[in-house]
Parts: C-alpha cells; sequence; structure tokens
C-alpha cells in the first residue's frame, strides 16, 4: 500500500489483537503472512450502518480466500457527502475499533489495517483509494430511496462509476458470507463492459472454486418495428468469448442460461442461489456521474448475494 499517496489527515493504522498500531509510509505491514507491499488489499468502506456490517463480513472472508489483507477505511467527511448516517464525532473512533474487533474474531491471524481520514468527498477518496485494491467493498441501505442522498447522489454509485478496480456492493440479508452454492453468475452483455465482466467472473470462480454461470437476456424489441431493424444473433461471440475463458482458465465449470424476460428481475432471481452476481458497469470520465446503468443500478440494490460492478 502507498500510504504516501494521501493527506498528512490519513494515517493508516495496523490491528493486532484489538490494539492499533501507528505504520510508517511505504513499510510492509504483512507480517503475519510474511509477503512484500505486492500483497493483494481487499478495501472495505464502514460507517456503523447494518449494510456496512454486512459488507465487512463479506470482505474479511475474501480477504482470507485471496490471502490478501484487509484495509477497512471509515471516511469521516468535512463537508456532507451523503454518508448514510450523522457524522457524530463520539461514534466515529468506535466505529474503526469495533469494526476491526469484528474482523479479527472471524480471522485472527490476517493482516488488517485501518484507515480513518477527514477529507472534503467520501466518494472521491474512495475512488482514489480504489487505486490500491484488488477489491472495494461497500454495504447498500436497500431501503433508502436514491433522492434522499443529496445533490452528489448515492455513494456506492458514485464510487462504481469511478473506481479503478471492481466494487463490490452488499445489500440483502446476507445469509452466508462464504461459498454457500458453490456458484458465481454474470450477466453478458456483447460490449466492452460485458467482456470485462465476463473475464472478472471467471476469476472470482477459480478464486472461489465456483461453477461460473453465464446468463443472457435479450434486449426487448417493440415487435411493431422488429421487422424494421436489423440485428445478428450474439450467441457466435458469446461462445467466442467463453472459449477465450476456457482456454484462460482450464478446468474451469461454466454454464450458459438463455433468459427472456425483464433483466432486472431475471438476474434479482439468479442471485438468490449464486454467491457472486457480477455486472458491468458504466464508467466515467466525468467528476459528478453516477449513471451506472438502469440494470446495476437496480440489480445492486435487490439482489440477494453480492453483487461485484465491473466498468
Amino acid at each position: 500500500m502507498k500510504v504516501q499517496r494521501f493527506a498528512a489527515a490519513d494515517q493508516s493504522h495496523k490491528f493486532a489483537g484489538h490494539n492499533a498500531l501507528p505504520s510508517r509510509a511505504g513499510e510492509s505491514k504483512n507480517h503475519h503472512m510474511g509477503t512484500s507491499e505486492q500483497t493483494e488489499v481487499v478495501l472495505v468502506g464502514v460507517n456503523g450502518s447494518r449494510a456496512s456490517r454486512r459488507a465487512l463480513l463479506w470482505a474479511t472472508h475474501q480477504a482470507h480466500v485471496r490471502g490478501a489483507e484487509l484495509l477497512i477505511v471509515h471516511v469521516r467527511a468535512v463537508v456532507a457527502d451523503a454518508l448514510g448516517l450523522d457524522d457524530r464525532s463520539e461514534e466515529f473512533d468506535s466505529v474503526l475499533t469495533t469494526s476491526a474487533a469484528a474482523a479479527s474474531d472471524m480471522e485472527p491471524d490476517m493482516a488488517i489495517l485501518t484507515r480513518n481520514p477527514r477529507c472534503d468527498s467520501v466518494s472521491d477518496y474512495l475512488v482514489n483509494l480504489s487505486a490500491e485494491g484488488a477489491l472495494l467493498v461497500l454495504g447498500v441501505d436497500p431501503t433508502r430511496p436514491r433522492n434522499t442522498h443529496g445533490a452528489l447522489g448515492p455513494i456506492e454509485d458514485r464510487v462504481a462509476v469511478h473506481a479503478l478496480c471492481p466494487v463490490v456492493t452488499v445489500a440483502g440479508t446476507l445469509s452466508s458470507i462464504e461459498n454457500a452454492h458453490a456458484r458465481i453468475v454474470v450477466g453478458w452483455t456483447d460490449n466492452h463492459t460485458g467482456h470485462q465482466a465476463l473475464r472478472a467472473a471467471a476469476t472470482e470462480a477459480v478464486i472461489n472454486s465456483s461453477v461460473l454461470t453465464v446468463v443472457t437476456v435479450p434486449t426487448p424489441v417493440d415487435p411493431t418495428v422488429a421487422h424494421l431493424l436489423r440485428s445478428r444473433p450474439d450467441e457466435p461471440d458469446l461462445i467466442d468469448a467463453v472459449s477465450k475463458i476456457e482456454r484462460l482458465h482450464p478446468g474451469l465449470q461454466i454454464d450458459i442460461a438463455h433468459l427472456k424476460g425483464e433483466a432486472t428481475d431475471l438476474l434479482v432471481q439468479q442471485s438468490a442461489s449464486a454467491d457472486l452476481l457480477v455486472l458491468g458497469c458504466h464508467h466515467s470520465e466525468q467528476a459528478w456521474s453516477i449513471r451506472t446503468g438502469p440494470v446495476a443500478e437496480s440489480v445492486m440494490r435487490l439482489a440477494h448475494c453480492p453483487v461485484m460492478l465491473v466498468g
């Protein structure tokens, strides 16, 4: 981790046995695993909410599966930025301590880092931080309407659109943090983000020893104008893409499911028997964009399992 990437107010600590000790910028912090600074890092944002606690549990398990460090971040906004809960000074420090203790109880031998930066924008900080991680995990409150998040919109949407690593959102009840179904589902579309999502999903399936299910849902066409449109079947492109994945990951079991209906509803149904749902996500260079895409925007809040957004 390049701690010096952030401002001096951004303090990084290593958590060991419920005692946080300061670490120097540039120092290797994974003492338990004896690895160098190339060790993968799973990032998770916490704020004391129920949704962020679910995200913490999932992120801790994934860090264990990957042999990675876990970095827990609680960003304190100087300027309000859709935090999801009030910025109460008396609660701020305890959120990190409680979160680190919970992760340490789950995985006593894991290298756990914490940061509690104070900055102008929570989402901007998390986007910058994403350059240092393999995954960035965020909790999502599915009961909170998007229009209640203020002018900048929901943090999870903005981060997903601009992040430099895959973003995993955790909503729902999270019935299990482990590989209960041994199944990862990816929504296939024949475009740049769809191909990225397929590659990311295959990697996750290998890491988690899971079956990969590729779901296709054709775009609905108004039958009154269907005869005016020229379209070609997606099947050859899909078969070609899957063949490349099979060559990249020999032995990975890949199933293909051709479904018909409304994409959001079908993907949410698929998530009920999956450990992870992977979707392509719009990515934007426009600083204020929160347009993840209509399917991703809905599915990340309705899915029964964590959702990985890849842009």
